[in-house]
């Protein structure tokens, strides 16, 4: 019985070690600045480069070095602030970054210029101020770019949970369903079923 646990042992943690020998990890240091610090978010867009959300600005990574993305007074098409939260890849080549300013910012990768999108639009008419927290957002297998947002509830101060959607002709978010109190995370199946959980 010994032997039989000796080896049975000895199988788990050879194959424990072959499992994990197909991991390997590639330490890139070289371009990226030592204001690089902090990394908030990443993403990979459809050419195969890699994002990386900071406090410096948004970085895209081609495996060989960064280009640097950063907010300049002088071109109102750069991005809305240096501090970038969350980063996600979008639809028809595009990269969505949400920064400090509570700016989302929709990079063309075709031709490199940028939209700050700041519009909310609920039954039809947009609201002239919108506080909210950023929770979570992505494009759907469908194509569609959607946030989920936290915000207070005017009726009664608690926090209520929505979804919305970037409607391009618009050029805005607008209000698809609220979802309930204090949710967080979101996640699309394989089936294209939405999946939430606070």
């Amino acid at each position: 019985l010994k032997n039989i646990w000796l080896l049975l042992f000895w199988v788990c943690t050879g194959f424990m070690s072959v499992a994990q020998s197909n991991i390997s990890i590639i330490h890139s240091t070289n371009g990226y600045g030592s204001s690089f610090r902090w990394v908030y978010d990443i993403t990979q867009d459809d050419y195969g480069f890699m994002w990386f959300a900071n406090h410096t600005g948004l970085r895209r990574y081609d495996g060989q070095q960064y280009l640097t993305y950063q907010h300049d007074n002088s071109k109102p098409n750069s991005l809305s602030t240096n501090t970038i939260f969350k980063v996600a890849s979008g639809a028809n080549h595009t990269i969505w970054a949400f920064g400090s300013d509570s700016v989302f910012n929709k990079l063309d990768l075709k031709t490199g210029t940028i939209e700050h999108i700041s519009r909310f639009i609920h039954d039809q008419k947009e609201l002239p101020s919108f506080e909210f927290e950023l929770k979570q957002f992505a494009t759907l297998s469908s194509g569609e770019f959607i946030l989920l947002l936290n915000h207070n509830n005017t009726d009664n101060q608690q926090v209520k949970s929505t979804i919305w959607r970037y409607d391009a002709e618009k050029n805005g978010f607008v209000h698809e369903t609220d979802i309930g109190q204090s949710i967080h995370y979101f996640t699309e199946s394989k089936d294209g079923k939405i999946w939430l959980w606070g």
